[in-house]
């Protein structure tokens, strides 16, 4: 059954999490083999999943992703949709059912699975863009599943989906094998900076893509895989891959060249390349570390595409753009997919 989810009128926002938010326990049984756990929250107008995957390494060690409904119709963010918004390393309690964070922010609170970058229109005197406003997609904004037959969202627990009726409330910790969504969605046009002073003017919001993300949990981590099929004949590039692992997480970092670098917070770019895909992050002092990497798997030429880490205070961010550089034309009908496969690991 398919659960179009058409009934939350605000943006669900961000909610701390702890042991204390974490007190209902799992239902029945934990058993030993069990390398997923989910729960769902529902108030009011909030409702989003927590999803824990165990450690290859640590069996009493998790890593909690939680999957938020973001709702904003307003003209500037025009959103409708589900995505990761955050993730913390736990460590469950079988005998109370509680979920301590023992390690915030191992994914913040940017996008973790996929978006686009609108060039935006071209000027008549042939110099340059007007530049969009932002990205589109996810956190950005622009991206609804609301609005076309065949768009909403299913999610699934070992293959099997939740029904509306399973989502009418909050559950607590169920164990699994695996958790799954699949989300259909409308993209659309982003806000052209092409009013007074370069401020953002309200869009036509028509649709310039589709995209199905299917975004898969277990084996410490998730794969993430995006298809975008095009619809109108924008200059754009696409991050096929793009994490914000966390600097609790990375202090230091290496790519497949096995170049290794310390992050030092000041907003630059580190591990840059064209080819490159992979990227692992570490802390020796939280003993942790993370792997991201991408394959584009239809649409474009995987080594045409570039990776980089852009080192903030936040996080270290992994970005992987197509075109490498500049932008691509799309046509009506292009379709574009990729994979992305993030994993977590205790040191």
């Amino acid at each position: 059954m398919k659960l179009k989810i058409l009934f939350i009128s605000a943006l669900a926002l961000a909610v701390t999490c702890c042991s204390c938010d974490n007190k209902q326990g799992v239902t029945g049984t934990l058993p030993e083999a069990s390398e997923c756990m989910v729960r769902f929250e529902k108030e009011g107008t909030k409702e989003y999943f927590n999803v824990a995957v165990r450690d290859q390494y640590k069996d009493y060690i998790w890593y909690v992703f939680r999957i938020n409904h973001y709702l904003d119709h307003s003209a500037m963010k025009y959103m409708d949709l589900w995505r990761i918004d955050w993730a913390y390393q736990g460590e469950y309690d079988e005998a109370t059912g509680e979920m301590e964070n023992i390690l915030d922010r191992i994914l913040t609170e940017g996008e973790s699975e996929c978006v686009i970058k609108d060039y935006g229109q071209k000027r008549s005197d042939g110099a340059g863009y007007i530049d969009t406003d932002d990205f589109t997609g996810g956190f950005h904004g622009d991206e609804r599943i609301d609005l076309q037959d065949g768009c909403g969202v299913t999610f699934y627990i070992d293959d099997q989906p939740l029904t509306a009726e399973e989502l009418s409330g909050s559950f607590g910790w169920r164990p699994c094998g695996k958790f799954h969504y699949v989300q259909n969605s409308t993209m659309h046009k982003t806000a052209l900076k092409s009013g007074e002073d370069g401020a953002a003017e309200e869009s036509d919001h028509h649709v310039v893509a589709e995209h199905r993300k299917t975004t898969t949990f277990g084996n410490s981590g998730y794969v993430t895989e995006n298809t975008i099929v095009m619809k109108d004949a924008i200059d754009f590039y696409w991050h096929n891959g793009i994490c914000c692992v966390g600097t609790s997480v990375a202090e230091l970092g290496y790519n497949e060249d096995m170049e290794i670098v310390e992050f030092d917070r000041k907003g630059g770019n580190k591990l840059s390349g064209k080819g490159h895909s992979e990227y692992t992050a570490w802390s020796n002092d939280h003993a942790i570390e993370a792997h991201v990497k991408t394959v584009v798997t239809e649409g474009a030429d995987d080594s045409e595409s570039y990776m980089y880490i852009w080192d903030t205070t936040y996080y270290a961010k992994y970005y992987r753009r197509w075109p490498a550089n500049g932008a691509h034309t799309a046509s009506d009908g292009e379709r574009f997919s990729s994979r992305m496969t993030v994993t977590f690991a205790t040191r």
